[in-house]
């Protein structure tokens, strides 16, 4: 019989939703069969999520809540602060790919005639539409 007392679990810097999942279950010493059985997940589906290949329902995370004994609305707290890093890294990242660009293009016009400029102004055009085309394509994954 679980007792009223909310588990307690030290969050690593770097830990995934899933890793923090799977370090729950394994606490109680169950199996990805058995967290299964007490949420109404399948075993396949427990694996996806400690694995991070999806992100559970809001309904997935209360059933895992519950049957973890967490506080309410702790993964759910946990799935949007995940989420709020990877955007202010990506953010990031776009912000240090600009500044590159802006630097070779300063860097080549001081270096370059007229005609290698304009090469190396398409290049960058290109590059940055790879860029732009790649980030869509991610956001609609």
């Amino acid at each position: 019989m679980k007792s009223d007392k909310k588990m307690v679990i030290q969050i690593e810097k770097n830990e995934t939703l899933g890793d923090f999942i799977q370090k729950c279950r394994q606490q109680y010493g169950w199996t990805q069969e058995e967290l299964g059985w007490r949420t109404g997940i399948t075993r396949e589906h427990v694996g996806r999520i400690e694995r991070g290949k999806c992100v559970p329902s809001v309904q997935t995370l209360y059933d895992l809540e519950k049957a973890l004994n967490l506080p309410e609305c702790s993964l759910v707290k946990r799935v949007n602060g995940q989420a709020e890093t990877d955007v202010s890294q990506e953010s990031e990242e776009k912000e240090q790919v600009g500044r590159a660009c802006r630097e070779l293009e300063l860097a080549l016009a001081a270096n370059l005639t007229k005609s290698n400029l304009r090469k190396a102004s398409d290049a960058i055009s290109t590059i940055a539409k790879m860029l732009n085309d790649t980030e869509m394509f991610l956001n609609k994954k």
